[in-house]
């Protein structure tokens, strides 16, 4: 077995051991304040095996402080809510069945799950990544527009801002910091375009654009998929579902900070919708994270179950790497041609961050048309 090894970024998403304050009072808010003893504390606690269901369970010690600051910034999981038609007939045209058999790399999975269930979390990543990734396609069809990252540390900028809390006291936003903020995002892995996506005008303005609507100084550039790891060993299932529910909104958020110097003027969720996917030693889900606006105006971002499997089944990883797989079709299509047209219109806009925003005349939004290829896409490997 391969040795122990760790992220250099282990620490829970809150602070662990505090409790979430409901109401807020200076008394209370003093207690708190003892007990942020520092976010250096690791959580080791060990997941349960996942039976009866291949949904990802709340069982993780710190599970309810994280989920209680996931929800104050309003990113949150499974909620059952109505989805735009246009994301219904995204999410139907990347869940497309494949047909044939089973194929060698989802009997490959399945054939490492005792393996996986010892290995702490880099370790299980080297193993199954290959399999549950797209590096096979990458590296077997001369991708140009498709690269991989790993372990990188994105910046805040991108970080949606919360919702204001409102109560007695006002708090001020330092007292939002006490209570807990989610932690700088650092996916395991993420999957977006490559330099060689974009022709060297439209990378220009890629790079030259405000902070706030990169993730990063390099790419991969608008991440469309996005893996959260954790081995049986290392962490619970829960928490890769947190780091999901944190990361997904800071990739849709640069997206939408984009199109909206572009002057759309209608950005449906869609467009800057990403795929996020949760990986443990038993099971592998598939979520799809997206940017709603309720009835009353209120933001909030959602992440949403579309498939999920245990990796002890070789035809439950067979569905899965046929989602993965049409996701990958609809990024290298679709999405880049509509991410490209964004960045040239931006270009004909002023530069200079929320000005961009109100100046000039707006630029219509189409729909992508997702249907012309997915339909007719070949079996996974």
């Amino acid at each position: 077995m391969l040795g122990k090894r760790h992220r250099e970024d282990d620490t829970p998403l809150s602070p662990p051991g505090s409790p979430p304050v409901k109401p807020l009072t200076r008394a209370n808010l003093a207690a708190l304040q003892k007990t942020m003893v520092g976010r250096g504390n690791r959580n080791r606690t060990r997941s349960d095996n996942v039976s009866g269901t291949t949904r990802l369970s709340n069982n993780s010690a710190s599970s309810s402080v994280t989920d209680a600051v996931l929800e104050r910034w309003a990113f949150h999981a499974n909620r059952n809510l109505p989805q735009p038609p246009g994301l219904q007939e995204l999410i139907s045209l990347v869940t497309i069945p494949r047909d044939g058999a089973i194929t060698p790399n989802s009997r490959a999975i399945t054939a490492m799950h005792q393996e996986t269930q010892k290995l702490f979390e880099f370790d299980a990543i080297d193993a199954l990544a290959t399999y549950l990734g797209y590096l096979g396609e990458i590296h077997a069809g001369g991708e140009k527009n498709i690269c991989r990252g790993m372990n990188h540390q994105w910046r805040d900028d991108a970080m949606p801002a919360p919702p204001m809390i409102i109560n007695d006291l006002g708090v001020p936003e330092t007292a939002q910091r006490i209570i807990g903020i989610p932690s700088s995002p650092k996916p395991d892995i993420i999957y977006g375009y490559s330099d060689t996506s974009f022709n060297r005008d439209d990378l220009n303005t890629l790079r030259d654009l405000p902070r706030d609507h990169q993730l990063r100084e390099e790419g991969p550039w608008f991440p469309f998929c996005i893996y959260e790891w954790k081995s049986g060993r290392s962490a619970s299932e829960w928490k890769a579902l947190c780091q999901a529910r944190r990361d997904g909104p800071v990739a849709i958020n640069a997206s939408w900070n984009l199109f909206k110097t572009a002057h759309f003027t209608d950005i449906p969720a869609e467009h800057t919708a990403v795929f996020t996917v949760c990986v443990t030693s038993n099971i592998v889900q598939i979520n799809i994270n997206w940017r709603r606006v309720g009835s009353d105006g209120e933001l909030s971002w959602e992440c949403d179950e579309i498939e999920s499997g245990f990796i002890r089944k070789a035809h439950e990883m067979f569905r899965i790497r046929s989602v993965l797989l049409n996701i990958l079709e609809w990024a290298r299509g679709p999405r880049l041609a509509l991410f490209t047209k964004a960045l040239r219109k931006s270009r004909e806009q002023p530069a200079s961050g929320s000005a961009a925003c109100s100046a000039g005349p707006s630029v219509p939004v189409q729909v992508p048309q997702y249907v012309v290829s997915l339909t007719a896409l070949s079996q996974p490997d």
